[in-house]
């Protein structure tokens, strides 16, 4: 089939040559140049024709992986969205647990502190000393309301106190 769009295309310039000007000598000339560049135009046209289809066939290769790409680009927009939704959700929900958190540090907190005021009472009030083993209750309960908690003023006082005081009833008589 090329080849037959080949010849028709040059019949026709050879029709028009022997058409065109009445000296027939001239144009004969030129006609059997041309036939005798036939088989040379022919291959020539018939390689260009070769790489504009492949040119072509690869354009639409590349046509189709653009579309796939697009499909995947467009599939993985949407996966996004769903990952994103589900971020937003966990971030809801963190969000809450942070607020239970506070609310439970802020319990805790005041937990802590009622029990320094307890042990202070015990301690300071109404037995005047504190075993070692008292004092290290109390300082690990001091450090988790005054470091874990960030509590002080108060609580840090009776802390104070408590650290204070003499580690058996011998001690405190002597320092009477």
């Amino acid at each position: 089939m090329p080849y037959k769009n080949f010849l028709s295309v040059f019949l026709y310039t050879i029709i028009t040559l022997l058409l065109g000007k009445p000296e027939g000598g001239l144009q004969l000339n030129k006609i059997i140049e041309l036939l005798k560049k036939i088989p040379t135009t022919y291959y020539n046209w018939k390689q260009r024709n070769e790489k504009l289809n492949n040119f072509l066939e690869s354009c639409k290769n590349n046509a189709d992986k653009l579309n796939n790409i697009d499909k995947n680009v467009t599939h993985l927009k949407q996966e996004l969205n769903v990952v994103k939704d589900e971020v937003d959700s966990l971030e809801k929900q963190i969000n809450q647990v942070n607020g239970r958190l506070e609310t439970i540090g802020a319990g805790t907190k005041m937990e802590l502190f009622d029990t320094l005021h307890n042990w202070r009472i015990i301690l300071v009030v109404e037995k005047g000393w504190a075993s070692p083993a008292e004092k290290r209750e109390v300082e690990e309960i001091y450090r988790i309301y005054h470091d874990g908690l960030k509590g002080n003023g108060q609580g840090e006082k009776y802390y104070k106190e408590i650290m204070a005081l003499p580690e058996s009833e011998e001690e405190l008589q002597m320092r009477r």
